[in-house]
C-alpha cells in the first residue's frame, strides 16, 4: 500500500535525520554562536558604529559621483566625492561609497550641499544622512 510505503519512509528520514551524532543541545549552541558571529558581522558593516560617540552632523560639498554598476535592495550604489564642511577647519576630501535612495539621486548633483555624519578626529570619514 502507498500510505504504508510512504510512512515507512518518513520513518526512515527521521531516524537518519536524528542519528547517533543527533544533540540538539549543541546544535543551538553552534546555532546561537553564528548567530552572534553574523550579527557582529552585520554591526561592523554599519558605517554609523564606525564613526564612534562622537560624530556630529555637518554639511558637505558634492565634488562629484560616479556610479559603481551595483545596486542594494533597488538603490544605485555611487562613490561620491566630497568636501566635508567642519566649523573651524579647512574642508577635508573624502570619498564615500554608499546605496543611495532614489528619490535622493538630484541632490547629489556637483556643488550641492549634502547632511553627513563625521567624527571630528576623522573627518575623512563620512556617511551620507537622508533624513
Amino acid at each position: 500500500m502507498g500510505v504504508l510505503r510512504d510512512a515507512r519512509a518518513a520513518v526512515r528520514a527521521s531516524r537518519a535525520l536524528t542519528g547517533p551524532d543527533h544533540d540538539p543541545a549543541a546544535q543551538l549552541r553552534a546555532g546561537s554562536t553564528r548567530i552572534r558571529e553574523m550579527t557582529a558581522l552585520l554591526e561592523a558593516q554599519d558605517p554609523q558604529r564606525s564613526l564612534g560617540p562622537g560624530a556630529v552632523r555637518t554639511a558637505a560639498t558634492v565634488v562629484r559621483t560616479a556610479a559603481t554598476g551595483s545596486s542594494v535592495n533597488g538603490q544605485p550604489v555611487l562613490q561620491v566625492s566630497l568636501l566635508v564642511l567642519l566649523p573651524g577647519q579647512p574642508p577635508v576630501p573624502t570619498t564615500v561609497t554608499a546605496p543611495v535612495p532614489v528619490d535622493q539621486l538630484a541632490a547629489l548633483r556637483p556643488a550641492s550641499e549634502v547632511a553627513v555624519l563625521v567624527d571630528p578626529a576623522q573627518p575623512g570619514q563620512a556617511v551620507l544622512v537622508w533624513s
